[in-house]
């Protein structure tokens, strides 16, 4: 895992993490490292796939709880943006929502795998 990749690229915002961790710096990166393993991201590409938003929408609910934690605010923003028009009924740009988190959840899966 490349902390300072994730750093570099704005994907983590790593002093906030620790904090959420109660400064405890490894065991944010050991959370950091399990984030690669969460089947949310993969079971709401299955259903925004199959044009399921509301079957998407738990997963996504679940992710967007997930990269808060983590302080992975690109990710959460993203997020946030798919959770909030949907609540709201408006389905027109969910698939654009999905769009952009799954760029930036490629960008950090691929700096969690970096060395």
């Amino acid at each position: 895992m490349s902390i300072e990749r994730l750093r570099k690229e704005n994907l983590i915002d790593y002093a906030a993490g620790v904090r959420r961790f109660c400064g405890n710096n490894v065991m944010y990166e050991e959370f950091l490292i399990k984030f690669s393993q969460d089947a949310s991201f993969g079971q709401a590409a299955e259903r925004i796939a199959a044009k399921d938003y509301e079957g998407a929408f738990p997963f996504i609910h679940n992710l967007t709880g997930l990269v808060g934690n983590l302080s992975m605010d690109g990710l959460y923003g993203y997020c946030l943006n798919y959770i909030g028009d949907y609540r709201e009924g408006k389905i027109k740009h969910l698939d654009d929502y999905f769009n952009a988190i799954k760029i930036e959840h490629a960008k950090v899966i691929k700096a969690l795998h970096a060395k």
